[in-house]
């Protein structure tokens, strides 16, 4: 297995492993959301705003997850107020159960932090919980959130 980062020559494939994942929760999704997705890679992974990590086997691109980055004001723990949300994280189904997602959050975490982010956060499905806590994360109840 080789895990490295996207590439601008990766979205195409990105992309398609995103709608797959998404098709996961809601199998009507709207028409514009694959242009969406695009757009959004093409500007962000060329700006570094958004950090994709990538498992490879044989030529394949079986895993992927990226951390999508951002500013926020600076505190005593994150002095830059550079924060990262963790997204897009899947694994293609006959590829699961198999430590690859462990390896990949592992080096995506490491390459956040060599672009200096300092908080990373998640919400995770209740059942990919002990994956997220062995690669470091924390569980805190105190997230609230609304839809706009």
């Amino acid at each position: 297995m080789v895990i490295r980062l996207a590439t601008k020559n990766d979205i195409e494939i990105i992309v398609k492993l995103r709608l797959k994942m998404l098709q996961d929760y809601e199998e009507n999704l709207p028409q514009e959301l694959s242009g969406a997705i695009q757009n959004y890679l093409e500007k962000h992974i060329n700006d570094n705003s958004c950090i994709c990590s990538l498992a490879e086997i044989d030529g394949t691109i079986v895993s992927m997850a990226m951390l999508c980055g951002y500013e926020e004001i600076p505190d005593e723990i994150n002095l830059y107020g550079k924060v990262a949300k963790l997204c897009a994280v899947y694994t293609m189904p006959e590829y699961r159960g198999k430590g690859y997602m462990e390896k990949l959050l592992t080096y995506l975490i490491e390459e956040g932090k060599k672009s200096g982010i300092k908080t990373i956060l998640n919400s995770a499905d209740m059942k990919a919980i002990p994956l997220y806590e062995r690669v470091g994360f924390h569980t805190s109840s105190t997230i609230m959130y609304i839809d706009l």
